[in-house]
C-alpha cells in the first residue's frame, strides 16, 4: 500500500505546514499519510504551541475546518540535535550546519522507499535547511518525489501570526501595517522545483542500508560522476576470462567472453566514434537468415575460444550458433548477451555508470544490431 509523506523544515514559523497542506490537499487533491517536521528547539516550542496546541491547535483547525477524513496524518517533530546529541537551539555554526546535513540525508534516506512518495517543502528555516533538504531528496529521492517552495500573496500574508490558511469562511486580520486583510484575499501557491534524481545512476552507493555523513556522500558522489564522464577504458583478457573495467576484473563463462572479445575487436576496428553500426555489429536477421554469416561468426568465437588455456568449455559449446534452426541461432546471441550484461551488471563496481560497457541492442529495420557503443580508443586486448 503506497503513503504519502510530506516533510518541512521549519524555523519559527509554523504557519509553513498548514500553508503547505492546504496548497496540497485543497488544490492539488492530495491525500497526506504523514507530516514530518525538522525544526530547532525553539522552532518546536512553536509547532507545539501553535499547531498541536493539545488537540485544538491550528493544524488541528485545519483537519476540522476541511473536513479532512479520519485518520488525520500524523504530525511527527524532529529536532536537529548536534554532535553531542543535545538539541540545536539555531544553526549557528559550520558545525551546527554539518549535524543539519546529515541528519536530513540520513532521514530522507531512510524514509524514500518503494511504495513512499516524499512532497517536501523547503520553505521554512534557515536557507542551508532548505538547501539541505533539496539535495538529500536530489540524492536519495525516487521518481514522484516533489519538491517545492511556498508563495503567499500578497506580501502581508506572510508570516503573519494571525494566519495559518484560508478558512473556508473568510475572515478579518490585521497585516504588518496595521491594515485590516480579509483572508479571502490571500493566495497560496506551490512553486515546484525540478530535481535531477541521481539515486537509480548511482545504486551501489545511494541504495544501501548504510548511512554516509552527508560530506562524505558528496565527495563519493563527485568521484563516481568524474569517473562516469571520463569512462575508464575496457581492457578484456580472454585467456583469463576477465573483463576489466577501472580495475576491477569480472570473469565471464567461456562462450560469454568470447562473444564479449568478438564484439570488443570489431568495435575497436571501427571508424565511428559514437554508436553502433553494421560493421561493428551482429546482424540478428543475418544471424537468423544467412548460414554463411552464422559459419563466419561461430568461427570467431572459436578463435577466442582458442586462447583459454586448458579448454574449459565442450567442443559442441557453438553449436547452436550455427544450428539448422534459425530460432536457435538467434537464441543462442540473445541469451549469450543477455547473460554477459547481468554479470557486468552485477560486479561491485557497477553503477549506472557501467552502462556504455555493456552490449547493446539497436533496432533498424528488420534487424536488431549487437554491439559495444563504447569509443574505439577505449578498447584494449590482452
Amino acid at each position: 500500500m503506497s503513503r504519502t509523506v510530506l516533510v518541512c523544515v521549519l524555523g519559527t514559523s509554523p504557519q509553513i505546514v498548514t500553508e503547505t497542506l492546504y496548497a496540497l490537499t485543497r488544490q492539488e487533491g492530495e491525500r497526506i499519510d504523514e507530516i514530518h517536521v525538522w525544526t530547532t528547539a525553539a522552532g518546536a516550542v512553536g509547532v507545539q504551541r501553535q499547531l498541536l496546541d493539545g488537540g485544538d491547535g491550528k493544524l488541528f483547525s485545519f483537519f476540522r475546518d476541511y473536513r479532512i477524513p479520519d485518520p488525520w496524518p500524523a504530525l511527527h517533530v524532529h529536532v536537529f540535535r548536534d554532535r553531542h546529541g543535545g538539541e540545536l537551539g539555531d544553526i549557528r555554526s559550520d558545525e551546527d550546519n554539518a549535524a543539519m546535513l546529515d541528519q536530513l540525508a540520513d532521514f530522507v534516506r531512510r524514509q524514500a522507499v518503494p511504495g513512499t512518495r516524499l512532497l517536501c517543502s523547503a520553505a521554512g528555516g534557515r536557507k542551508t535547511m532548505g538547501i539541505g533538504l533539496a539535495l538529500a531528496l536530489q540524492l536519495y529521492g525516487r521518481p514522484g518525489d516533489r519538491l517545492f517552495h511556498v508563495l503567499v500573496r500578497p506580501d502581508e500574508f506572510e508570516s503573519l501570526t494571525d494566519f495559518f490558511y484560508p478558512p473556508p469562511e473568510p475572515v478579518t486580520i490585521v497585516g504588518r501595517s496595521g491594515r485590516l486583510l480579509s483572508t479571502a484575499e490571500a493566495v497560496i501557491e506551490l512553486a515546484e522545483v525540478p530535481l535531477v534524481l541521481l539515486r537509480e545512476y548511482l545504486p551501489e552507493l545511494l541504495g544501501g542500508d548504510e548511512a554516509l555523513s552527508y560530506s562524505r556522500l558528496v565527495q563519493e558522489v563527485q568521484l563516481r560522476l568524474i569517473r562516469q564522464a571520463r569512462r575508464p577504458p575496457l581492457l578484456i583478457d580472454v585467456a583469463k576470462r576477465e573483463v576489466i573495467i577501472d580495475g576491477a576484473a569480472v570473469v565471464l563463462q567461456p562462450v560469454q567472453i568470447a562473444l564479449y572479445a568478438h564484439l570488443a575487436d570489431l568495435r575497436r576496428r571501427c571508424q565511428h566514434e559514437e554508436g553502433l553500426c553494421p560493421a561493428c555489429t551482429v546482424s540478428s536477421q543475418r544471424l537468423r537468415e544467412d548460414d554463411a554469416y552464422a559459419a563466419e561468426l561461430r568461427a570467431s568465437l572459436a578463435r577466442w575460444l582458442e586462447r583459454i588455456p586448458h579448454r574449459p568449455y565442450r567442443d559442441d559449446a557453438l553449436a547452436r550458433w550455427v544450428a539448422p534452426d534459425p530460432a536457435l541461432r538467434l537464441s543462442a546471441l540473445r541469451e549469450t548477451a543477455s547473460r554477459i550484461n547481468r554479470r557486468l551488471k552485477a560486479s561491485p563496481a557497477a553503477g549506472r555508470w557501467i552502462q556504455p560497457y555493456l552490449i547493446a541492442r539497436r533496432q533498424e529495420r528488420d534487424t536488431t544490431m549487437y554491439g559495444l557503443a563504447l569509443s574505439p580508443s577505449q578498447i584494449s586486448l590482452v
